[in-house]
């Protein structure tokens, strides 16, 4: 048993040194991540301009707005297969109808063949059996001017809504021979139909933001003398320059929902990376108990679960305690509710021993 270990000591200690060092990160990314600013809580901030047409631009200029309106265009976008229209972007969707072979585990042999429609094909060997046209690919196409209100907005960094479903008319589209008009939704190209699809058969789909698009909400900061909306920086390192198709009321709240998601998977990371920590800490444990007639696997399961509990316990102490440290008003509620539990716990001491004093 002494040799095994022995003959496992330098690997040992590497691990061990490995879990100290997993260990004391966990604890500064659960502190760091309930002190890290929320988007949504500097969203809040923003000054809510309704009509730009009326604004005091002096006011106004390089503070960090939200403005509802229109995205507007002055350049036109057209596709293979659509015409030229207005529109802020462009997705042109390509599937192929192809044969999918899958198991349903690894020990099963027998193969599960299914027919679906699969974006962009790159099988070589369906071009030589089929017409599937291969040039013919999924793609995205934007606009090289975006303006909100009368506002420029710089399309490199801003991070545009989501895109809606084109209905397919004949009027916005082109058709080709082998190309046809099924429905609202789709284009067609191949041998079968949209119901009975044949292996090769082609759909195309479109999805877009038009110009004018619905009204949306735009967070970035304002520039009056040069007309654009730029970036807003948050103490110089957190980037606000976002768009939503909703109200600003409603983008604050879908801002609190990634916010709230976004603070559980650093708090999920935090715990990983501390339960990590604890069981390279514990190899010497594992080590120890592995050579034992027995208890190796009992308590290898045993070490896991033990570390695991800590780690919860740890994670939660660590994550109320960094709450009660980032907020102001928690803290001084906390420093209060001491203060007043130590004055009646010291005053009722004193009262005890006043009465022992007489009697």
């Amino acid at each position: 048993m002494m040799s095994v270990i022995a003959s496992n000591i330098t690997p040992v200690i590497k691990k061990v040194l490995l879990g100290l060092l997993l260990f004391l990160i966990s604890f500064f990314v659960l502190f760091w991540n309930e002190g890290d600013a929320n988007i949504s809580e500097i969203a809040e901030t923003s000054i809510e301009v309704q009509n730009i047409a009326n604004i005091d631009k002096n006011a106004l200029h390089k503070k960090f707005v939200s403005i509802t309106g229109a995205l507007e265009t002055n350049q036109q976008l057209e596709d293979i297969f659509l015409k030229k229209n207005y529109y802020i972007q462009i997705n042109r969707i390509v599937e192929t109808y192809k044969v999918n072979t899958r198991k349903n585990n690894k020990e099963d042999q027998k193969k599960i063949i299914t027919h679906e429609w699969v974006q962009n094909i790159e099988n070589k060997n369906e071009g030589k059996d089929y017409h599937r046209d291969k040039k013919l690919q999924s793609i995205t196409q934007t606009t090289n001017f975006i303006a909100l209100s009368g506002y420029k907005i710089s399309i490199d960094e801003i991070e545009l809504p989501a895109t809606e479903p084109l209905i397919l008319t004949q009027e916005n589209t082109i058709q080709t021979n082998n190309t046809i008009l099924l429905n609202q939704k789709y284009l067609f190209k191949g041998y079968g139909s949209l119901q009975q699809p044949k292996i090769g058969d082609i759909r195309i789909s479109y999805t877009v933001i038009n110009a004018p698009s619905q009204l949306v909400t735009l967070f970035g900061k304002i520039d009056t003398i040069n007309n654009i909306i730029t970036p807003y920086y948050y103490n110089d390192n957190k980037k606000i320059y976002k768009i939503f198709n909703k109200t600003r009321e409603e983008s604050i709240i879908e801002l609190k929902k990634e916010d709230i998601a976004a603070s559980w998977i650093i708090r999920i990371l935090g715990f990983s990376l501390m339960w990590t920590g604890l069981l390279f800490i514990a190899t010497p444990l594992f080590l120890f108990i592995s050579v034992i007639p027995f208890i190796g696997k009992f308590g290898t399961i045993g070490i896991i679960l033990l570390t695991g509990l800590i780690s919860i316990i740890l994670s939660t102490i660590t994550i109320f305690i960094s709450i009660i440290l980032h907020n102001i008003i928690i803290l001084v509620i906390v420093i209060v509710l001491i203060i007043t539990g130590l004055f009646f716990y010291i005053r009722n001491t004193d009262d005890k021993s006043h009465k022992k004093l007489i009697t």
